[in-house]
């Protein structure tokens, strides 16, 4: 993780600014409906050599936006937003949900030399800097996953489940979090096993976690046991 030199962070080379506001009814009539907001997105160039080669992404309603691009979205309140960032010495991925119970929100988004930061209203939310070897990166987006998941769900065959998921997976980078979802579409814990070590992780050192989804005894062992293996 890169340190900061000072205690004040360095602002990197772009700022995000998101206004949120309640979108009307298609009437016209001047009220608004309760469900909505509108996302304004507006990127900020901002210059800093301390953080070369730095880009950046993010995915807010199944559409990817990068620094060129400014536009305006519809989105349900309590819709997740999220974002990536790397240049040479880290990278950093997050997401969050906006609000499900205001009419407006105000939001900005920046990197700096500690991380990216999350400004919503009055909170700050600070997520630092990782190591570039730290397991595989960008993760998929989370519309992607669960649209994945719905279609292999709507197979009632597990074989099947499995013929669809497997190919995607070999080309995706999931978090923990992810696998668990991967895992919970599965009884047979062949699968789950055979699914999970065909994947990709985000985070290696967290694998282990994923022992819990196995209910015997003997294939989380053998997942652990595999775990051990790759080390």
């Amino acid at each position: 993780m890169l340190e900061a030199s000072s205690p004040f962070p360095v602002f990197a080379w772009i700022a995000l600014s998101i206004a949120c506001t309640m979108a009307p009814c298609a009437s016209g009539q001047g009220l608004f409906r309760t469900d909505s907001l509108h996302l304004d997105l507006q990127w900020q160039a901002m210059s800093d050599s301390l953080l070369p080669g730095l880009e950046i992404e993010m995915e807010a309603g199944g559409r990817i936006f990068h620094p060129s691009d400014s536009t305006r979205l519809t989105l349900l309140k309590g819709s997740r937003i999220s974002a990536w960032a790397q240049f040479s010495g880290g990278r950093v991925q997050f997401s969050h949900s906006l609000p499900r119970f205001q009419d407006t929100v105000a939001c900005a988004l920046w990197c700096d030399t500690l991380g990216s930061v999350l400004l919503m209203d009055d909170d700050t939310l600070r997520f630092p800097w990782r190591s570039q070897s730290a397991g595989c990166f960008p993760a998929a987006h989370d519309h992607e996953l669960n649209r994945i998941l719905r279609n292999a769900m709507a197979e009632p065959f597990e074989s099947k489940r499995l013929a669809q998921l497997q190919p995607w997976i070999a080309e995706k980078c999931l978090t923990p979090e992810q696998l668990r979802l991967c895992a919970a579409t599965f009884d047979d814990e062949e699968r789950k096993l055979q699914l999970l070590q065909d994947a990709s992780c985000t985070a290696p050192s967290r694998l282990h976690e994923l022992g819990a989804v196995f209910s015997s005894e003997r294939y989380r062992n053998r997942f652990l046991e595999w775990i051990q293996s790759r080390r």
